[in-house]
C-alpha cells in the first residue's frame, strides 16, 4: 500500500559554468533561517572560490527567497 503523504525532501543545489556547489538535502518545509543557513554553507563557501570577482545567483519567488530577512542578507554578501 503507497502512503497517503509522502514525506516532502527539498534539493538545493548551485551550478556555474566553473563549477557546482554541494547539494543541500531538507527533508519537509523550509524557511528564511534555514535558506539562509544553505546559502550560507554551500553558496558563499563554493561560489566564492570559483566566482572571486563576482556571481550572479537565481532564484524563484518562493517565500524564504523573497523574504525581506533573506533579502537583507542577500545584500550584505553583495549578491
Amino acid at each position: 500500500m503507497i502512503p497517503m503523504h509522502l514525506p516532502a525532501i527539498m534539493i538545493w543545489g548551485g551550478i556555474g559554468i566553473r563549477g557546482t556547489t554541494t547539494l543541500h538535502l531538507i527533508r519537509g518545509s523550509t524557511n528564511s533561517e534555514t535558506y539562509i543557513e544553505i546559502l550560507g554553507e554551500n553558496l558563499l563557501v563554493t561560489f566564492g572560490m570559483l566566482y572571486p570577482d563576482r556571481y550572479e545567483l537565481q532564484q524563484d519567488n518562493a517565500r524564504p527567497h523573497t523574504s525581506r530577512y533573506t533579502k537583507q542578507w542577500l545584500s550584505e554578501y553583495g549578491i
